[in-house]
């Protein structure tokens, strides 16, 4: 017999109903075929081949299938292949009912990530570095030995990336398990920078009369007489 129940609370008796157009296979002996079978349907299958009683909560299973092929005569078992997929799963009373309920939602297993940012041509600590779990939103930097570390993280993969000023920036993807910690060492190599050269054109001089001129007695009575490069550093204000 086949209850539907709120939380363990037996409503009523359902209808043995084989329904048109769902996906219950016939079954034979111990072995259930389900493809895609109302979970209500399922259940009922459930209690057909094995005798058992199973108590749920109607609206838990409205809209949810079954797909499930054993031939597994074990009831917890066959039952654990039923509701697999569901997002419910079940408990036994004392008395033998089987209630199907809501899966349990335990606590996050939080990960870390922990490691060291060094030069990749001295292996010298890079203090200060930056790192940047763009999938978590989290980051952190460097601390003097080139040490860093990003705890409480969800278990899953994450894309990690490195900088320092004056280095080429570090990419990698990481796997964070369940109360577990992930280490890395990131070598980063230096970034040369290139720096356009500074070009004094000629017309410069021509364009200034004051600098082109070698006279101007009153200047020169005041400043002595010049070269072009004292010139150059008197008129810019350089001494």
């Amino acid at each position: 017999m086949i209850h539907k129940s709120a939380y363990g609370v037996l409503l009523a008796l359902a209808t043995l109903v084989a329904c048109a157009g769902t996906s219950v296979a016939r079954q034979t002996g111990a072995t259930v075929s389900l493809r895609g079978a109302r979970l209500a349907d399922a259940l009922q299958v459930f209690v057909d081949r094995t005798g058992r009683s199973v108590a749920y909560d109607p609206g838990l299973v409205r809209g949810l299938l079954s797909y499930c092929v054993t031939a597994d005569p074990d009831p917890d078992r066959m039952l654990a292949c039923i509701l697999e997929g569901t997002g419910l799963e079940y408990f036994r009373r004392a008395s033998g009912t089987y209630v199907v309920g809501p899966t349990l939602q335990l606590p996050a297993e939080y990960g870390l990530i922990a490691g060291r940012i060094v030069d990749r041509a001295t292996d010298a600590p890079l203090p200060g570095a930056h790192v940047l779990l763009a999938d978590a939103g989290r980051g952190a930097a460097a601390d003097p030995g080139g040490r860093f570390a990003i705890d409480r993280l969800l278990p899953g993969r994450y894309g990690i990336t490195i900088t320092h000023v004056g280095y080429r920036a570090w990419h990698d993807s990481l796997t964070v398990e369940p109360s577990g910690r992930t280490s890395v060492t990131a070598w980063l190599g230096q970034d040369a920078l290139s720096v356009a050269p500074v070009t004094v054109e000629a017309d410069l001089l021509a364009s200034d009369p004051w600098l082109a001129s070698t006279e101007g007695p009153r200047e020169e009575s005041r400043i002595g007489v010049l070269s072009i490069a004292d010139r150059l550093a008197y008129r810019s204000g350089i001494t």
